[in-house]
């Protein structure tokens, strides 16, 4: 059975989504299978959490862009640990998402020569502004 999810972002720019994963504490590399319930299935790049079992696979899909697939499956006391992965990065990889678009808007921000402010609001979303330098 699988338990295999794909999150509905593409991911365009490895460079960014590596620097999201690692401002998450986790490690990004460059790896041809990822771990979840089902084994290790492929993948072109790996996203992985010290001590969780599973992993995050990032899959190259026919367009060049990718994909982000995860298992988040598992509970407590189990090696079963997809659960450790939703944890950190939000349901469906929403906060990774999150991170990853930040990412992509402040690095095409700053080539076209703006200034960046960042503001967490209450609700907890960030908000970005350019400022023209």
């Amino acid at each position: 059975m699988s338990h295999l999810t794909v999150s509905p972002i593409k991911i365009l720019e490895i460079d960014a989504l590596r620097r999201a994963a690692q401002s998450f504490g986790a490690q990004f590399a460059e790896k041809k299978t990822f771990h979840s319930y089902q084994g290790d299935s492929k993948c072109e790049y790996v996203i992985a959490l010290p001590q969780v079992n599973y992993e995050i696979g990032i899959v190259r899909n026919k367009d060049n862009s990718f994909s982000l697939s995860h298992d988040p499956y598992g509970h407590s006391g189990s090696h079963h640990d997809g659960h450790k992965l939703v944890e950190r990065f939000g349901k469906n990889l929403g906060l990774l998402s999150q991170a990853y678009s930040r990412q992509v808007v402040m690095a095409q921000a700053r080539k076209k020569g703006f200034m960046i402010t960042e503001r967490r609001l209450p609700s907890g979303e960030l908000r970005l502004q350019l400022l023209s330098v």
